[in-house]
């Protein structure tokens, strides 16, 4: 009865409420968008950066192109890690945003999301992207419903360069703008060619 009260009655109150309680299931493990430093998005977020191996060999002669494949970005796709920011157009909310790509099929990437409000509270989403290759760039797009303690259902809408990621989001209450860079990119550059 309380959790309801507080969920039903307690205004901004009974977000926070819930924001404490979706964190504290977090942190015991079972299953929420809610992060923790042990989260599985955590642990695939480190296994995506390059290899200790992959960087030691940067500085060798000649640099196969496996060892590319294993440990920096890919070029040709947007798989691996992307990082920047997220705002609302609605209300200026904002905070730092990443995301890991990788793609399913050609034409279709799952993209893992990880975004942060008031720089504590994480909240991880995946979606499906539909691509098209233009040349040297990504038109994208795609939908989720991420429960209606969110917005309910999420569009994307962007375009993609071997290095930049820009989308808008849309849902019922709010709209704003998804910019990213992509990480591992500096060091796959300065690699000596074979």
């Amino acid at each position: 009865m309380t959790l309801l009260y507080h969920l039903f009655f307690g205004g901004l109150k009974g977000f926070r409420f819930l924001v404490l309680i979706g964190m504290l299931v977090g942190a015991s493990g079972c299953s929420t968008p809610f992060s923790t430093p042990f989260s599985s998005y955590e642990r695939a977020w480190r296994k995506a950066a390059p290899t200790q191996k992959a960087s030691a060999a940067k500085s060798a002669s000649s640099v196969s192109t496996s060892i590319l494949q294993r440990g920096f970005a890919d070029l040709d796709s947007l798989n691996g890690r992307w990082q920047g920011t997220w705002k609302s157009k609605v209300n200026g909310h904002h905070g730092t945003l990443r995301c890991l790509m990788q793609e399913i099929e050609p034409g279709l990437y799952s993209a893992w999301f990880d975004s942060t409000f008031l720089r504590v509270v994480h909240f991880k989403s995946r979606t499906e992207l539909r691509t098209e290759r233009k040349g040297d760039h990504w038109q994208f797009e795609g939908e989720k419903d991420l429960g209606w303690w969110v917005g309910g259902l999420y569009t994307y809408r962007g375009e993609a360069s071997p290095l930049d990621f820009q989308s808008t989001y849309h849902c019922k209450a709010d709209h704003g703008l998804f910019t990213l860079k992509r990480l591992d990119v500096a060091d796959a550059q300065e690699m000596p060619t074979p």
